[in-house]
């Protein structure tokens, strides 16, 4: 896990880069080609796998908004983690 990260993070950067993943194997689409037409930055999806980056709820929603509307008709959804919050907003059971 990056330095600084909680498992909530990691939780939610593991679940966002399984879909990028499944867009990218259905459209076959470049990393930064799905990061720009996505997020609006070529570099962002490249920097948020590391921790470099990190992402809000709402553009998190945003972006996999666009992206189930713009899905592969053939393509399958990818099965994501279950994301566990704790009242103080940790992660809690993975």
């Amino acid at each position: 896990m990056p330095t600084g990260m909680s498992s909530v993070s990691v939780q939610v950067r593991d679940n966002l880069l399984a879909i990028v993943g499944a867009y990218r194997r259905a459209t076959g689409q470049r990393l930064s080609a799905v990061s720009r037409k996505f997020y609006g930055n070529a570099s962002f999806l490249h920097d948020f796998r590391y921790g470099r980056q990190s992402l809000s709820l709402k553009k998190l929603d945003e972006m996999l908004d666009a992206m189930r509307q713009d899905w592969p008709e053939k393509a399958e959804w990818p099965g994501t983690g279950a994301i566990f919050m704790t009242r103080d907003g940790n992660g809690a059971g993975k």
